[in-house]
């Protein structure tokens, strides 16, 4: 049977929801590729309308291939099949969404179940014609039909609520908090989190474009929208898959100025007593140890981390340039010692970076030029 590339698009797009919505449906419950470790609820309601798609699959398996064979023709539908998808999926993510509330606040958390309930009445209210057809529901479905014409209306005012909603809840924080974010996280947790952004925006877009997809009849608009959509999708697995940050490391950064202004009275009659124990620190290197941030150094100095932020408040840098600034002259002293023989993959373990290629970027941000160009140049 030959297809004509909208057939070849529609089938595509729905076997990627298929695939991607599988995906959610495995990796998340079960914790694997350590998810249930890194899991966030307000990343999971990208689920919400990407479940949506899984059901696209059968009817674009329809369109491409005709109808479906009559051994699917009763409950095992290929609508009936979807919506159960869809129950599972979102009744899933209402549990635990309600089952974090004590982590994200009672408020987000019935949001995030008040949305997912309005995301299933649309889909419930979009296939009432197909589950008529199956149960001769005719009577009950004919009243809450006439709701139908404005289902797209409904879902797309739901997946722009939550775009302004999530999009100015992160700009505003990254903002806001952007020295603190530099204090709390280290340069390997810091440099993943443009990708937490891109996984949030993706989220969004694959919802939103998806009901443009359902509302635009033109063809080729719709094969513009499903490579943009897969794009989008492929971003976010990858965002979401291989660069996630937990709720509880961006919900201590937000709440940390608060704990900051109560607790800093506490620490201003021992300053002097807190600058010897940040200088014994650093003589035993402790700005070396990889992935160093404000908690872990309090922890190893044996003082609050409130006492931490007084003293690089006084020195007026933040502990990011801090320690960053320590590493760097270590660096610089040791190349001038080895000269030639210097091993800058070694080195940059060693000052407790992650890989070399972090060390080349840092070293040319703060001294403008490469390690080796530098060796070059003051070791003739």
């Amino acid at each position: 049977m030959e297809l004509t590339i909208y057939q070849y698009s529609f089938l595509l797009f729905g076997l990627f929801s298929l695939a991607l919505g599988l995906t959610m449906l495995v990796c998340w419950p079960t914790g694997s590729f350590k998810l249930s470790k890194y899991r966030d609820s307000k990343i999971m309601f990208g689920v919400t309308f990407t479940a949506i798609s899984v059901g696209n699959c059968f009817r674009m398996y329809n369109s491409a291939f005709g109808e479906t064979p009559q051994v699917y023709a009763d409950f095992l539908s290929p609508y009936v099949i979807s919506l159960i998808l869809m129950f599972i999926i979102l009744f899933g993510y209402s549990i635990l969404a309600l089952y974090r509330s004590e982590h994200i606040g009672i408020r987000t958390a019935l949001a995030d179940v008040g949305i997912t309930a309005v995301a299933i009445l649309v889909y419930f209210v979009h296939e009432r014609n197909n589950i008529m057809e199956i149960y001769d529901l005719d009577y009950f479905l004919t009243h809450i039909g006439e709701f139908a014409m404005y289902w797209r209306v409904v879902m797309l005012a739901v997946a722009v609520f939550l775009f302004l909603k999530y999009a100015i809840l992160i700009e505003s924080t990254r903002k806001k908090f952007k020295e603190i974010i530099d204090m709390f996280f280290s340069e390997a947790e810091r440099y993943s989190l443009p990708w937490v952004r891109s996984a949030f925006y993706g989220a969004i877009m694959v919802g939103i474009l998806a009901i443009v997809c359902v509302a635009v009849n033109s063809q080729t608009l719709f094969v513009f929208f499903v490579v943009v959509l897969l794009t989008f999708m492929f971003i976010f697995v990858v965002s979401y898959l291989m660069y996630p940050i937990t709720y509880f490391d961006i919900s201590s950064v937000i709440e940390a100025p608060e704990s900051l202004r109560m607790r800093l009275e506490e620490e201003m009659g021992s300053t002097e007593k807190i600058d010897e124990k940040i200088e014994k620190w650093k003589q035993r290197r402790g700005y070396t140890q990889f992935n160093i941030n404000v908690v872990r150094m309090s922890e190893d100095v044996i003082c609050s981390q409130v006492a931490i932020l007084n003293y690089l408040k006084r020195a007026n840098i933040s502990f990011y340039d801090w320690i960053g600034k320590m590493r760097m002259q270590e660096a610089k002293k040791r190349m001038l010692e080895e000269k030639r023989n210097t091993d800058l993959g070694d080195l940059s373990f060693e000052l407790g970076y992650s890989s070399y290629h972090v060390f080349v970027r840092e070293f040319v941000k703060r001294e403008g030029t490469t390690p080796s160009q530098w060796i070059e140049k003051n070791t003739k």
